[in-house]
């Protein structure tokens, strides 16, 4: 076991720590503030941005402060909806089945969180070091990253290099019907 596979279980295993503590509704109801909060921030930040005083910067500066208070003022109400939610769960007695399903929800953000990282470091240098061609978990992260290949920015995909002589083409190659 290397060093590797040591950052893999701590990132596995903190995240399922946390969501067990946490439980699944919040943790669900955390998702999808962050996922509208960065919507609601895209779609109406150049509106807030109007609605800012001049600060003497650039114009661009309103904008990214805009962005920055639409999207923590969603995370806030996010938060809030999600303790409301997590307390009626917990009122109608299913905080255990809340909390197992959230562990089971932490495992797998644990785990694809792990899958980006080698992502990562497929466009470095660092999978062809011997404690990552030694880590016991890098083959099973590193065909799962290789799996998203086709999903990926074409010159993304392109460089993805794991030192396993794995040079499959970003997209699959269609042929043209004779």
């Amino acid at each position: 076991m290397t060093a590797f596979d040591l950052m893999v279980i701590g990132v596995v295993g903190l995240s399922t720590l946390f969501a067990f503590w946490r439980g699944f509704v919040r943790v669900i109801a955390s998702l999808a503030a962050w996922v509208i909060a960065v919507l609601a921030a895209l779609r109406f930040s150049d509106l807030v941005g109007t609605l800012l005083p001049d600060l003497g910067e650039t114009e661009g500066t309103r904008y990214v402060l805009a962005f920055a208070l639409i999207l923590v003022g969603v995370l806030i109400v996010g938060a809030l909806a999600g303790f409301v939610l997590s307390r009626l769960v917990s009122a109608v007695g299913l905080r255990f089945l809340d909390r197992l399903l959230g562990a089971a929800l932490g495992f797998a953000r644990g785990i694809l969180i792990a899958v980006v990282v080698v992502l990562f470091a497929g466009l470095t240098t660092l999978p062809k070091k011997d404690w990552w061609q030694n880590a016991l978990t890098s083959p099973a992260l590193t065909a799962a990253a290789l799996s998203l290949r086709p999903w990926l920015p074409k010159a993304w995909a392109d460089r993805l290099d794991y030192g396993t002589g794995e040079r499959r083409p970003a997209r699959p190659v269609v042929k043209a019907a004779a």
